[in-house]
């Protein structure tokens, strides 16, 4: 069964039973610690995360999974898509090759 995600522009915390879901879809020797419904303690150490995700996996799949998760299933809202797009857009010119 596919699992659904529910990302959104702004970051939001888990519930348990969100937490046991996402965690279920990783090998149980993968470790995950979460504090008051949130990976990590603090934001800098999930966006350190981010980044050592972002580093082995590149740029181009982690968008093309992004996309693939949210606008075929309607996850993200268009809004958010074009958000992303603008905020991308003013970070690195009007060079998009993916979007």
């Amino acid at each position: 069964m596919k699992h659904k995600w529910d990302i959104r522009w702004e970051g939001r915390h888990w519930c348990y039973d969100e937490f046991l879901s996402r965690t279920d879809l990783l090998p149980e020797s993968f470790r995950i610690e979460a504090y008051d419904g949130q990976i990590g303690f603090s934001d800098q150490e999930r966006l350190t995360v981010l980044a050592m995700l972002l580093e082995n996996l590149g740029l181009e799949k982690s968008f093309r999974f992004l996309l693939d998760i949210s606008l075929q299933d309607g996850e993200i809202s268009r809004q958010d898509f074009d958000l992303l797009k603008k905020l991308i857009a003013d970070f690195v010119g009007d060079e998009l090759p993916l979007l």
